[in-house]
């Protein structure tokens, strides 16, 4: 039958030959990469031209895109009707009607983190539209902030603890100082002063005395007279 059909022939050959290329010889490209933050809405590009090719049908998964269809399907739809649908977070919130197909995972996790595809199927064969995003997930950026924020802070904090601690410690260092040289300054002032006190204190009984014998002395000669 092949034999008397030489164009089916070929037109067979022709599938086989591709259908080799993209399973066992797949070409690859550069992938996408999007980041996106935990509790926040994604948007994965993914576009056509729907002015020229029509309303086509589209299909979303969470892999590679395989020769036909898409693995691990999420969603799939047709304009804006939407056939199939994983979960309530995968949302088509582009203009649908114009070729934005692009797919919106709403409040993302880490769990979202890996690599989408999204297929087009443009009629005639191997003419279908295939993107293959990987998506990267981080935390929230003010989680981000918190955590590269809080270890400064403490350290700041630690260190004027720190140099609190050091100006008591100098503190008190200073007042020891202070104690000792005023020691030693008034220590031989007070001495000196005792000893001159000490001094004047025989000065001044032995003049007490010679008063009292002048005293006695002129009494004496007046009692005589």
């Amino acid at each position: 039958m092949l034999q008397q059909n030489p164009a089916l022939m070929y037109g067979l050959s022709y599938f086989l030959f591709f259908v080799l290329i993209e399973d066992v010889f797949p070409v690859t490209f550069d992938t996408p990469k999007v980041t996106g933050f935990t509790g926040h809405n994604i948007t994965l590009p993914c576009l056509y031209d729907a002015q020229t090719l029509g309303i086509l049908s589209v299909c979303w998964g969470q892999s590679r895109v395989p020769l036909t269809k898409c693995s691990n399907p999420i969603l799939s739809s047709r304009g804006n009707a939407v056939l199939f649908r994983q979960s309530p977070k995968y949302q088509l919130l582009g203009r649908v009607m114009e070729g934005d197909v692009s797919l919106t995972i709403v409040n993302a996790q880490r769990i979202d983190a890996g690599v989408y595809g999204c297929r087009v199927e443009v009629p005639g064969w191997f003419n279908d539209i295939k993107i293959n995003i990987h998506l990267t997930m981080k935390e929230e950026m003010w989680t981000e902030l918190a955590s590269i924020t809080v270890p400064i802070i403490e350290t700041k904090v630690e260190k004027i603890k720190a140099d609190t601690n050091q100006k008591k410690v100098l503190t008190h260092l200073d007042l020891c100082y202070i104690g000792k040289m005023a020691a030693i300054v008034f220590l031989p002032v007070i001495l000196i002063l005792v000893v001159l006190i000490r001094r004047r204190m025989p000065l001044t009984e032995k003049c007490s005395r010679t008063s009292v014998t002048s005293e006695n002395v002129y009494e004496s000669i007046l009692m005589t007279t």
